[in-house]
């Protein structure tokens, strides 16, 4: 049973390292000025999955932990207690990661905001033509005719 806990501990030390390498490019992707969505996209589904599966290890730690009468930090079981240091140290750099990566966030939904309130004020003031293409300046506008 003790070696059950174990092996959940360094499973959820290898999903986080996963995690970690998956933040890392998430904060890559983020930090260019031009994001590619479907790179984005791709990696937030792969977030996702890893999220789900520390949860259910983290469950699998917390059910093996009541069986056998034990809780983190384990100070009775230095190997035990070495992994959960390293796990406790895995999720906070991912934690301050995540942050990190949500700042770079709301930089581009900021820049995203502003572009697209100065497309909506150049769709609304009057152009050239109407949306059917028909010219609007009701003969405001020199005409030429040029030959050639």
């Amino acid at each position: 049973m003790m070696q059950t806990l174990l092996t959940t501990l360094i499973k959820l030390q290898d999903t986080l390292n996963e995690l970690d390498a998956v933040l890392a490019e998430e904060i890559k992707q983020l930090s260019h000025a031009q994001v590619n969505a479907v790179a984005l996209q791709q990696l937030s589904d792969i977030k996702s999955s890893l999220l789900a599966t520390l949860a259910w290890h983290d469950e699998q730690r917390k059910q093996t932990e009541k069986d056998l009468h034990l809780q983190a930090p384990y100070e009775q079981q230095p190997t035990l207690m070495g992994h959960w240091n390293r796990i406790l140290q895995s999720t906070q750099k991912a934690r301050d990661m995540n942050l990190q990566a949500s700042h770079l966030l709301d930089i581009h939904m900021k820049k995203l905001q502003s572009f697209s309130k100065i497309l909506n004020k150049s769709a609304a003031s009057p152009g050239l033509y109407t949306a059917g293409g028909q010219s609007e300046n009701n003969g405001k506008a020199r005409a030429y005719n040029i030959t050639i």
